[in-house]
């Protein structure tokens, strides 16, 4: 329901079990069956915002739409139900040309060509669960454009599903306008929304003796930012350190944590214009808040 928690749910389902041994590189693919939905979670005209929650579709007719979905939608189930569709940010703004369609199948909130930028240290019940000291500036690093995926069914490559594959259930803010060198005070006005993502990724990569603990070909595979389904307006959301994130693994909870951010969106929005041009709806994962699980070799359903 969309009313107060952020709620992620996939299943991932692996053939065989898995090793993190050696590296397989047959490029077999594996399936992660991924739903998510952002409960009470502010382009083309991002001046004005007429939605609380809005999907992003896609019809029977192969074509992408918008939609406003109603505070207190079950957004689980939102695949199959009928839809008011738009073609554009613009025409639900101004509610012209809307059709009556089924939601055939849900994509990212927001169409997105660009890096996504992920934060990382970011909860200090994280920092101090790893025993990491919580340097003064964000740490962050960037996904691919690639790696940004549906709420849904997504691939994982064998050679990341068997090294250790790990998920970790994040806040993810949307920017709704170009930024650079905005201050924190300012840094709201820029800021559209938020969803709930998912930061794949594949730990093996990351051993220190194999790959120097380094961030990005862990985490960057193809698929490994699966988003949505539904983006909350910032107006809507309001104060994210009220919120809560909770992750569960067939229904044991392993994330269990408020959204009190070290860096508030604010100050990461700030931090990132600064001499550098954050164009709008850039993607921000804000880091997760505790209990990352690694290496999942089985069928399991995670709810976060």
């Amino acid at each position: 329901m969309i009313d107060g928690v952020c709620i992620a749910i996939f299943t991932l389902l692996f053939p065989t079990k898995l090793s993190s041994t050696k590296p397989d590189t047959s490029g077999q693919i594996l399936h992660l069956h991924f739903q998510q939905t952002c409960v009470t979670f502010a382009s083309e005209n991002f001046s004005m915002v007429p939605w609380t929650h809005l999907a992003h579709f896609e019809a029977k007719d192969g074509k992408r739409y918008f939609a406003s979905i109603k505070s207190g939608t079950d957004t689980t189930q939102l695949q199959g139900q009928s839809v008011t569709g738009f073609s554009s940010f613009t025409d639900l703004a101004d509610e012209k040309d809307g059709q009556s369609l089924t939601i055939e199948k849900l994509l990212a909130p927001v169409p997105y060509d660009g890096d996504i930028v992920c934060i990382g240290l970011n909860y200090r019940e994280h920092a101090e669960e790893a025993n990491l000291t919580v340097p003064l500036d964000p740490v962050m690093w960037y996904k691919p454009r690639r790696a940004l995926s549906v709420p849904g069914p997504i691939a994982v490559p064998k050679v990341a599903a068997t090294n250790f594959l790990d998920f970790e259930g994040e806040l993810v803010i949307v920017t709704s306008k170009d930024a650079l060198n905005v201050s924190i005070e300012d840094a709201p006005a820029y800021i559209l929304g938020y969803t709930v993502g998912n930061d794949l990724t594949a730990r093996g990569f990351q051993d220190p003796k194999r790959g120097g603990q380094q961030f990005t070909r862990c985490k960057a595979f193809d698929g490994f930012a699966p988003l949505g389904p539904v983006l909350a307006n910032a107006q809507s959301f309001g104060d994210a350190a009220s919120k809560r994130i909770v992750t569960k693994i067939n229904g044991k909870i392993f994330q269990n944590s408020d959204c009190n951010l070290i860096h508030d969106a604010a100050t990461l929005v700030s931090f990132l214009s600064q001499g550098a041009f954050l164009p709008d709806l850039p993607l921000l994962l804000a880091s997760i808040p505790n209990q990352t699980v690694h290496q999942m070799t089985d069928t399991r359903r995670v709810d976060s």
